[in-house]
């Protein structure tokens, strides 16, 4: 019995050492593996640090005769135009990817791309005459614009392309003028100031400037993708959205100690050149006292009652279908026949349509918004006759701004807010040049005082 038990644990003991090796051996084995792996890679490290110091990958080939070859290339060309491959990413990655780069963005140069081949199309008559009616109509209206601005000096001089525009307004609604035309008081000074338009007057102020004359202002009306049911019977919509202000929502949320300012020289520069074609003298303090007015005013809009994009990327809250008879009841300060019917005068038979139809429904995309603006409207603590029509009327002359005789270049710098007049205080004086006076080309503004 002794005998049978040891050599049980001889047996035992033989079996473990043999397990051991065994374990050591494929440890050993595995070791060497890896050695072997990471000798490879330094390798491959070391070749492609020889190609590039900062130890980017090399790309796999892509041969001529791949379709995507060309597409490939001119992408590799874009980013080797950015890249300071002598910088290390990991030190500053912005000089990396960027520091050689010196054209425009390539958004760009995509736009300019695309605009050079439509004047070639535009300007092939060939291709024109075998185009379908929309293209024909595109490239004669092209062909006008060009004529145009062959000859833009004498077409802006007198300012009769804003003008025209002004007395559209303000001839009114002829089967209701006492109560839809006003005059523009800023530029016609000496006007006695009618009182606040009632709701048929606001309804033609507000529809037609949009429909007539693409200056929405206090409403904006749209056509856009019924994005709830866009492949159903009705793919459109009509929408009605929040105020269309002279200076967009984050100038006057972000910066708007700066863009005041420049608002406000931009009105009166504008009046100032506008007043001249018609050889009206303006009275400085008014001009002033307006302009100041019209600033509070478009900041008042954006800030009150208008929503920030970010809430508005809810798109489910935007969407508020109403009939017209829900429109009159909810925000009665509005005639909205009268607003619908301006809105779409450049498409009658579309107003027939919508109008025609009593449960026809429009989306109201900011109704809590709306419905301030409907109980406001008519308060003189919310804003003044005198304003709200100078203000509406600012909308029009600014949406024909190229079509006065700016100095060249000057248009440009008043676009980007470059002027530099001061809004805080109170008297604007000029140096003036040239023996001009009243000239928003010729008048350098010195202070406000």
């Amino acid at each position: 019995m002794e005998t049978h038990r040891v050599f049980q644990a001889v047996i035992c003991l033989v079996l473990l050492i043999v397990t051991i090796a065994t374990l050591g051996v494929t440890i050993a084995i595995l070791v060497t593996m890896i050695n072997n792996e990471n000798k490879s890679s330094d390798s491959d490290s070391s070749s492609s640090g020889s190609a590039n110091k900062v130890n980017v990958p090399l790309p796999k080939q892509i041969s001529t005769g791949n379709e995507n070859y060309y597409g490939y290339k001119d992408a590799v060309e874009l980013f080797k135009n950015h890249l300071n491959a002598t910088v290390s990413p990991c030190d500053d990655f912005y000089l990396y990817t960027c520091g050689n780069y010196t054209a425009s963005m390539s958004f760009d140069m995509s736009d300019n791309a695309n605009m050079e081949n439509m004047v070639d199309q535009l300007t092939n008559m060939s291709y024109v005459s075998s185009s379908p009616e929309p293209v024909k109509q595109v490239a004669w209206y092209f062909q006008q614009c060009v004529n145009a601005r062959l000859n833009w000096t004498d077409l802006v001089k007198d300012g009769k392309v804003v003008m025209n525009a002004i007395n559209r307004v303000a001839k009114g609604n002829e089967s209701s003028p006492e109560e839809t035309r006003f005059p523009f008081y800023m530029l016609h000074q000496n006007e006695t100031v009618k009182e606040f338009p009632n709701s048929k007057g606001l309804g033609f102020l507000f529809g037609y400037t949009s429909g007539g004359e693409g200056a929405s202002n206090l409403l904006t009306p749209l056509t856009d993708t019924n994005w709830t049911n866009p492949h159903g019977n009705n793919g459109y919509a009509f929408f009605i959205d929040q105020p269309s202000t002279l200076l967009p929502y984050t100038y006057h949320t972000k910066a708007w100690d700066f863009f005041q300012n420049q608002l406000f020289a931009r009105i009166v520069r504008t009046m100032l050149l506008l007043a001249k074609t018609q050889k009206i003298q303006l009275d400085m303090p008014t001009l002033v006292a307006d302009a100041k007015e019209i600033v509070r005013f478009d900041h008042l809009l954006a800030t009150k009652y208008s929503t920030d994009d970010t809430t508005r990327r809810n798109y489910t809250r935007s969407y508020n279908p109403m009939t017209i008879d829900e429109l009159s009841k909810t925000y009665p300060s509005i005639d909205w026949h009268t607003f619908l019917l301006n809105a779409l005068i450049k498409a009658r038979n579309v107003s027939e349509y919508v109008l025609g139809n009593a449960s026809y429904q429009y989306i109201v995309m900011e109704p809590d918004k709306l419905r301030m603006l409907n109980n406001n409207l008519g308060s003189q603590s919310f804003v003044s006759s005198r304003t709200i029509i100078n203000y509406i009327y600012c909308h029009v002359v600014d949406a024909n701004l190229e079509y006065l005789p700016w100095k060249q270049g000057f248009l440009k710098s008043i676009n980007h807010f470059s002027l530099s007049v001061h809004f805080s205080e109170g008297r604007v004086e000029f140096d003036k040049k040239s023996g001009d006076t009243n000239d928003g080309n010729t008048m350098t503004p010195v202070r406000l005082s």
